[in-house]
């Protein structure tokens, strides 16, 4: 890159050698390859610390073979490599890496978030302790080990609310319980959902601590959107951010829909959000109140968060960056290219924001999802796209193939992404396009008839 001068630039991360923690063996192997590609395409030289067999591997200059799970080894790796050659930095595209990232960028002196700040961001019960004793809102919650310790919460416990584990991701058996009688039971089908129905491979790497007489569940009080915004079915926002030097640099906030009362994930996400700018405001407060008490210096950070009656709160925070699926929205409407900044905080270097703090146009991203586990008998997408570019759909199943329903992670039919000038203009295109879309479902009764290989079908 040059700059209009003809000199050449120095904010470019060209020639940049940056460590990427990624997979496992035995992990899916495309997560995360899509950062990694544009990394290269940024002319970025990666090593990658894991798996040979990971799809990134093919992208990377170096690949430093270890187990990533294991920090010692991971560190003693490092060190071996920095022995012959340099980093300028370090990063992971995967939540569950985190921690050992930040450990790593620690133990190197190399930007990055605080290790225990990160580690309280994967686990639930330390970061709504760290919430509370610092004054922040945080809903009232216990932790749950046992059914008999599920039985006497089922007494006392405030419904409506969420049972989660402590530790996880991608809202693995999460389940929302609308009574008390309902708390043991939901307990119990978590805890089947995670034994007999996840593939052991992510109950070992997004699941930690969980084991047949440990439960390690989270029972949680329901954030209910304030009063004031349920004519407008507003309420429930993502927010991404990007920090550097303890400072939130940029801030987006989107609208998020969850697919049913008993799903944690959105199915539908559309930047930038409508509520109001006073909303936006507190919700921006908050931001910057979490980046301060959990010391998450340098580097992406997504948060979860419900404006209730009594002012915004928070659902999760996690300390990474977003899925491909997602940045493209950032990118459309703020034009910020999320990978290529938080690969720049990686090595220290100054950000290229311009003008992001407002939005240029509008984007939705609507994940099509079943109720329940089901065969797909009919599916009718339009075949000439409305909007050209501004809209983009992929198919992720066929007919005759099985979805999982909002019980299994990332599994859902299609995706669809559609821009436009404003959130109106976006809202109307998608009530247009969907129209049109024609999906027919034969529910599968029982689980059992849902294998594991249906299971792992999701994009």
């Amino acid at each position: 890159m040059v700059s209009a001068s003809g000199a050449p630039s120095s904010n470019t991360l060209a020639g940049k050698r940056i460590l990427v923690v990624g997979l496992s063996d035995d992990e899916w192997s495309e997560r995360g390859n899509d950062h990694v590609k544009r990394a290269k395409a940024l002319g970025v030289e990666v090593v990658l610390l894991g798996s040979e067999k990971a799809a990134a591997a093919s992208s990377a200059d170096t690949v430093i073979s270890v187990d990533p799970m294991d920090y010692s080894a991971c560190k003693l790796a490092v060190q071996r490599h920095l022995a012959n050659a340099t980093l300028d930095g370090i990063v992971t595209f995967l939540e569950e890496r985190s921690e050992i990232a930040a450990q790593l960028q620690r133990d190197f002196r190399f930007p990055g978030h605080s290790a225990l700040g990160t580690a309280a961001c994967r686990d639930k019960r330390a970061m709504r302790e760290i919430l509370k004793r610092n004054g922040l809102p945080v809903p009232r919650f216990v932790h749950l080990n046992t059914r008999h310790e599920a039985e006497e919460a089922a007494r006392w416990f405030p419904t409506p609310a969420f049972i989660k584990p402590a530790h996880g991701a991608g809202s693995i058996a999460t389940r929302r319980v609308a009574k008390n009688d309902e708390i043991v039971p939901a307990f119990d089908d978590a805890l089947e959902e995670i034994e007999n129905r996840i593939p052991p491979e992510l109950v070992e790497s997004l699941l930690e601590d969980f084991s047949e007489t440990r439960a390690n569940l989270l029972l949680e009080e329901y954030l209910a959107p304030a009063k004031r915004l349920e004519s407008r079915g507003l309420g429930r926002v993502g927010v991404e951010l990007l920090v550097q030097d303890g400072k939130v640099v940029f801030f987006a906030m989107a609208d998020g829909w969850c697919f049913s009362p008993s799903d944690h994930r959105y199915s539908t996400l559309c930047f930038p959000s409508r509520l109001e700018e006073d909303d936006e405001r507190l919700f921006r407060s908050l931001a910057d109140d979490i980046v301060s008490v959990f010391e998450l210096s340098n580097g992406p950070v997504i948060l979860d968060a419900v404006m209730t009656d009594s002012g915004p709160q928070l659902y999760e925070i996690n300390a990474r960056i977003d899925s491909s699926i997602v940045l493209p929205l950032v990118e459309t409407c703020y034009g910020v290219d999320l990978v290529e900044q938080t690969l720049k905080i990686a090595v220290g270097m100054p950000l290229d924001l311009r003008s992001s703090e407002k939005p240029e146009a509008s984007a939705l991203l609507h994940m099509f999802l079943a109720p329940a586990p089901s065969r797909i008998t009919r599916l009718e997408f339009p075949d000439a796209l409305p909007f050209g570019n501004d809209c983009t759909t992929k198919l992720l199943k066929q007919e005759g193939e099985i979805v999982g329903g909002p019980e299994v992670i990332y599994d859902a039919i299609a995706i669809l992404m559609l821009t436009g000038s404003d959130r109106d203009e976006v809202d109307s295109r998608f009530e247009h396009y969907v129209s049109k879309v024609k999906i027919e479902l034969d529910e599968i009764t029982s689980r059992r008839n849902v294998g594991p290989a249906d299971q792992m079908n999701g994009p």
